[in-house]
């Protein structure tokens, strides 16, 4: 039996798609979470990750709301 990322591994992946993975973060002290999407473009070399700029380290991702928050408030 193969697994599940086996299986999406035998998918083809054409040129031109855009595929998108998510992953959610949940911060203990706080009641909601945090999900991050990551969308990847299929080219005809490396895969182009759109979001490669965008943090998915939980103390960056509280830092960066952290940031924001502040630039809002003033």
């Amino acid at each position: 039996m193969r697994t599940e990322r086996e299986e999406a591994a035998r998918v083809p992946h054409f040129v031109g798609l855009l595929q998108r993975g998510a992953g959610l973060i949940t911060i203990r002290k706080e009641k909601p979470g945090i999900r991050l999407e990551n969308d990847v473009l299929v080219t005809s070399g490396a895969p182009d990750d759109l979001f490669k700029e965008v943090p998915v380290d939980a103390g960056a991702v509280e830092e960066l709301m952290r940031t924001v928050r502040k630039e809002a408030l003033a």
